[in-house]
């Protein structure tokens, strides 16, 4: 059995290990396995020792290969003086003579070696037995594993001196680790008794304070409001005082909160008391992640990790149950006995070993570590870890506030908001407060307040089922799990109340909503609920734990707010249906978001999982700062769909059709001269200079647009970001083809087009609830974090070596790469590649030269086809194409739905591109394009030309619109940008590119203003056909010339576009060609 850590085998694992302690005294196995003992010790030891085995059952020359696999001894060691000679000779010629001179010799060396050996013998078996006693604890998880899955009693031993292996988790350590998540758990138990109390409290309390319906609503708001405080507040005490400490604490203003509410002959001391328990929650509901997450052990961080969710609904159920038989005031006594054992059970607890290490406090750290892990447990390596990462911290230095926005720890602190964004956006919060309303307006047959109880039930049993299985699945499964169940719950509950508003019969469907809800809640309770506040204890790094977390609680307190007092108002606007539609559309991009950027901790040390997120490459940063730009030209493409409707009825600036069609055929124009620019420009200041440098210009239009009253102002506005438009789709395709790595290109490399989408969804948006300047006000606000996103990361290396400067083109590669990435190959073919092109400039004639050519066809293809696809005709027509088809749909609605369409398709691209590759991507919507067009000018044949009636097929234009779309942006749509920036040769990237550009500005300007013409001249099933004969030929176009560049590098797609060599193959005729590179290249 070959040595490999990663063998699934158990029994493998075990000899893996045991040969690893046998072999490690030096050299490699297979260089042992041709040697013997005593050669092996000469060459590892010296000349003065050999290796004697300590077993008669063993020969001196056992390899140390065939000891591992059969479980022998290791030896023992001893000293070995020069053996007389084999072949010694004697005066005796006899033969009896002979053998007893020889049994003599060897008796007088064996008594030599044993007399003198003691003292070396001793410290050698000294130092195996310690390495020996590592490999043992390192084979224990996998005798165990043996043992539990082949359901037999293993009794390994080795030597015979070791007894049978015992299960890893001792239970001393496990019950004072569960002690110490008991205890916690009980304070979160408090903070679900207080955020339930209101429930059964407020009938009994109004009878007898008599408060106002104003009132009554800010006993149950005032807590969130006071938790949004205490979790600011909570950060600095947790620093400063401890974990434990701070915890600690909470118990005495939560029994002061009670007693004033208990004890209360006013509004204004419940007030009060609602402000005291509502400070402690914002403060314990970050401190308790913390804490847990600093204290367990990996193995047992996630099922323990979630007792104090698990706790809280307990709270929730404590509080509705009591307060059926109790009033407001004894309810809330009882809420007050509850802090005195959650207190008792903190004192038995120990502060955090990570704390105590921050403060210079290392033997009660150490102390601390032996009381979680158990007496008899090794803290040492543990303790080691958490000294190491300290002193890293403290050897950096810096203010918490300012490392908090520092790039090194951005991906952490972002994980984290984006966890409490989705988990508050999920509307969860809205849908429990408001169940009973819900189900009034479902007008379903079963009894809210029994819907409300049951739904209480599932979220109290749903966490104990995630604490079961959340070690075992992990925590991105989960949030998987999650996600899909709350996304399709929302879209059946959507489709509920949609039907329901069309006046549709639901009465024999009242069972619906409630099951929808329930699965819900359920979805929501095994991933979204819990997880983010366990992570939030997991992924934030050390140093900034506490800044961090305040951060991350007061903007989810924010949320909480936010959401459940618009919920109200967003259903007036966009009624029940679009509002849970809404709530599933974020809980789709939230899966997104979980798959390309939580981490999995399950299994992992916190020093583990800080180095991941704080030392690994940045690349992910690079492609989100760039993607930022994407999204201000998505929102800039949409701005006058929803803009046009209120400026042409605005009373500040007057607009005639014909200047309201000169606003939107502006910016496309604006793009073509931007794209011719923008070669140049990428070419001459760099890649990220020039994308830099648009953010102001952008900032400028979108002020002109806003502050704008006359029209010139705006169409002088959307020039400018037309210009930047242009400029910015040649730069971000160049950015990201020359700074990301080929495994990972087509996925990063899409994200500006998923997040342009993104873009568009954020106009349609807000565009429905502000007027034309209000949303350019939002459109100026864009570009501000673009720009301060775009200033964290480097420039291009490739960009750098073309100029010169080879040592900023090792710093930028290495930042991109991270720290400790090996980046010496991929520079030096970078340098090679730059070398071949000589240093002269380029030429206008180079690019139509036959060596670059193949490279600038296909990419003008791509282009061709993209938008002689007809897409922005079918986009910005939909109403019109749904209005010609006579179809059933609401064409406003349909415009929705394919905005979503476009939308997720590009994240499902982005999510297979680098699996499928390019084109097969570009095959299958080839394919599904030409289809779709030929089913969907069928249509229009059969309804205009055989004027056969076809109302009852009213879905099949919105059905091949949405298909097309699916299809287009899967691959057509992001493919030709992503390639642009991967085909073109670096020495013409940049003129080529602007010529790309500028090519597909042109043909979006031609297709968009012919499309009316083209519809009057041929038909509507002429058009359609027109298109999918266009894609259809633009199928073979793919399968003869386009290139698959899927895990290539650039140098290598160029080599093979242009016909020459590969990079090795040209190094030794280049090597007088290249930079002086710096040392270590």
């Amino acid at each position: 059995m070959s040595f490999n850590k990663n063998n699934p085998n158990a029994v493998g694992k075990i000899m893996d290990y045991l040969k690893q302690l046998s072999t490690e005294m030096g050299g490699s196995e297979q260089a042992r396995r041709g040697q013997g003992d005593e050669e092996r010790l000469y060459r590892t030891r010296g000349p003065k020792y050999s290796r004697v085995p300590s077993k008669p059952t063993l020969s001196a020359s056992t390899t140390s290969t065939s000891l591992a696999v059969s479980l022998g001894s290791q030896g023992t060691l001893v000293p070995n003086y020069a053996t007389i000679p084999e072949n010694a000779s004697t005066e005796s010629s006899s033969e009896d003579e002979q053998d007893s001179f020889e049994n003599t010799r060897r008796h007088f060396q064996q008594l030599r070696q044993i007399s003198l050996g003691n003292e070396f013998k001793y410290k050698m078996e000294m130092e195996i037995q310690g390495a020996k006693e590592e490999n043992l604890r390192n084979s224990i998880p996998y005798v165990k594993q043996l043992s539990t899955d082949n359901n037999v009693k293993s009794d390994y031993t080795i030597n015979g001196d070791t007894p049978p292996y015992a299960p890893t988790t001792q239970r001393l350590y496990l019950w004072t680790q569960l002690l110490a998540a008991f205890a916690v758990s009980m304070g979160s138990l408090i903070v679900g008794f207080s955020s339930g109390y209101t429930s059964p409290a407020l009938i009994s309390m109004n009878s007898t304070l008599h408060m106002s319906k104003e009132e009554s609503t800010w006993v149950g708001g005032l807590m969130p409001l006071a938790a949004l405080v205490g979790g600011i507040a909570g950060g600095p005490l947790i620093e400063c005082i401890g974990r434990r400490w701070t915890i600690m604490g909470m118990a005495l203003p939560f029994f002061t909160g009670w007693i004033l509410i208990a004890s209360a002959s006013n509004v204004l001391m419940v007030f009060a008391g609602r402000v005291f328990c509502g400070v402690c929650v914002g403060i314990v509901s970050l401190a308790f992640p913390v804490y847990l997450g600093e204290t367990l052990q990996p193995e047992v961080r996630g099922a323990f990790g979630l007792l104090p969710t698990a706790f809280g609904n307990t709270g929730i159920l404590l509080s509705f149950f009591v307060g059926s038989y109790l009033d407001w005031s004894k309810l809330a006594y009882f809420g007050a006995v509850l802090p005195v054992p959650f207190f008792l059970l903190m004192l038995l607890t120990p502060e955090t070993p990570r704390w105590l290490v921050s403060k210079g406090r290392s033997e009660d750290a150490r102390k601390a570590l032996q009381w979680l892990r158990g007496k008899n447990a090794n803290v040492e390596k543990e303790l080691g870890d958490l000294t190491l990462t300290q002193a890293d911290s403290d050897r950096k230095g810096g203010n918490a506030l300012k490392q908090l926005f520092n790039y090194k720890y951005m991906p952490a602190v972002l994980i984290s908001l984006g966890l409490m964004l989705f988990q508050q956006l999920s509307g969860i919060n809205a849908v429990i407060f408001y169940a009973a309303s819900i189900f009034k307006m479902s007008g379903s047959s079963v009894d809210e307040n029994l819907s409300s109880i049951i739904i209480g039930i599932v979220n109290f049993v749903s966490t104990f089922i995630a604490t079961a299985i959340i070690d075992r699945l992990g925590r991105k499964m989960l949030l998987y799990i999650s996600s899909v169940s709350m996304i399709i719950t929302l879209v059946s509950l959507g489709a509920y109340f949609y039907v329901k508003e069309a006046g549709v019969d639901v009465t024999a469907f009242g069972w619906l909503p409630l099951a929808c809800l329930v699965i819900y809640v359920l979805g929501f309770s095994i991933g979204f609920g819990p997880i983010p506040w366990l992570m939030l204890g997991e992924i934030l790094p050390s140093k900034i734990r506490g800044t961090a977390a305040s951060l991350a609680t007061g903007f989810n307190w924010t949320c909480t707010f936010i959401v459940t007092k618009t919920f109200h108002n967003i259903i007036d606007a966009i009624h029940m249906y679009g509002t849970v539609w809404l709530f599933a559309v974020i809980c789709l991009v939230g899966l997104f978001f979980v798959i390309f950027f939580v981490p999995e901790t399950r299994g992992k040390s916190l020093e583990d999982i800080e180095r991941k997120l704080t030392g690994g490459p940045r690349r992910v940063l690079a492609a989100v700062a760039v993607s930022m730009g994407s999204m201000i030209i998505g929102f800039s493409s949409a701005y006058t769909s929803p803009a046009l409707v209120t400026m042409m009825n605005s009373t500040v600036i007057s607009v005639t059709d014909e200047e309201a069609s000169w606003i939107g055929s502006l910016m496309p124009l604006a793009a073509l001269a931007g794209g011719v620019i923008g070669g140049p420009l990428v070419d001459y200041i760099g890649r990220r200079r020039t994308i830099l440098f648009i953010a102001p210009p952008f900032f400028l239009g979108w002020i002109l647009i806003a502050t704008a009253r006359i029209i010139h102002l705006v169409l002088t506005g959307r020039v400018i970001c037309g210009l930047c438009v242009g400029v910015g789709s040649l730069a971000f395709p160049v950015y990201l083809g020359e700074t990301i790595q080929p495994e990972v290109r087509g996925t990063l490399g899409l994200f500006p087009t998923a997040i342009g989408n993104i873009g568009i969804l954020i106009c349609y948006a807000a565009g429905k609830y502000l007027n034309w300047y209000e949303l350019a006000y939002l459109g100026a606000a864009l570009p501000v974090p673009f720009f301060i996103l775009m200033l964290m990361i480097p420039e291009t290396p490739r960009w750098y070596i073309s100029r010169g400067r080879n040592e900023e083109a090792r710093k930028a590669l290495q930042w991109l790469r991270g720290k400790n990435a090996k980046i010496d190959n991929e520079i030096r073919d970078i340098a090679l590649s730059d070398a071949e092109m000589g240093k002269e400039g380029i030429k206008l004639r180079e690019l139509f030269s036959i060596k670059y050519m193949r490279s600038i066809l296909i990419c003008l293809g791509l282009m061709t086809f993209q938008q002689l696809s007809g897409i922005n005709a079918v986009i910005f027509y939909t109403v019109n194409i749904f209005k010609m088809s006579g179809s059933s749909v609401d064409g406003n609605l349909a415009t929705i739905i394919v905005g979503v369409v476009n939308f997720v398709s590009t994240f499902i691209a982005t999510a297979l591109i680098d699996r499928a590759g390019r084109k097969v991507l570009l095959y299958i919507s080839s394919v599904t394009m030409t289809i779709t067009l030929v089913v969907l000018g069928t249509f229009f044949y059969v309804q205009t030309d055989m004027k056969i009636d076809v109302s009852t097929l009213g879905w099949i234009p919105l059905t091949c619109i949405m298909v097309y779309l699916l299809g287009f942006s899967l691959a057509f749509g992001p493919i030709p940008w992503l390639m642009m920036g991967e085909i073109l040769p670096a020495k013409i990237r940049g003129g080529a590119a602007s010529i790309c550009t500028a090519f597909n500005w042109l043909c979006t300007f031609t297709v968009t203003k012919t499309f009316h013409n083209i519809l009057v001249g041929i038909g509507p099933a002429g058009t359609f056909w027109l298109f999918g004969c266009i894609c259809f030929v633009g199928l073979f176009f793919v399968v003869v010339f386009v290139p698959e560049t899927r895990g290539k590098s650039l140098e290598q797609i160029e080599n093979k576009l242009s016909g020459r060599g590969s990079t090795r193959t040209r190094r030794m005729s280049s090597i007088a060609n290249i930079k002086p590179l710096p040392s270590g290249c």
